[in-house]
């Protein structure tokens, strides 16, 4: 495996309940949280946005799946970020 260096952007389509589970689940491990609220072809969805350390990225889809095995699940490497209720990347999960 390559060293797992940077940083991700997880974003999850998920249904309400879930997503509510999710939050609290993913903010208890540590992990910034964001949500929107969206909505699916046939039921009212949320969409959350987790930035976190790449070394994490199986914890943290795994604990999406773990909750919600159907949530379309998006991870995306970042290049730059700013602004926002973002501590240092130092500070995010390690």
């Amino acid at each position: 495996k390559r060293i797992a260096l940077g940083k991700i952007l997880v974003q999850a389509i998920t249904s309400q309940e879930s997503g509510i589970e999710l939050v609290k689940a993913l903010r208890d491990a540590g992990f910034g949280v964001t949500t929107v609220d969206a909505a699916g072809k046939e039921a009212k969805k949320m969409m959350l946005v987790v930035y976190a350390e790449r070394k994490n990225q199986e914890l943290v889809t795994k604990m999406i799946y773990e909750l919600d095995s159907q949530a379309l699940i998006v991870v995306q490497d970042i290049s730059s970020i700013r602004g926002g209720y973002i501590k240092s990347f130092r500070n995010l999960v390690k």
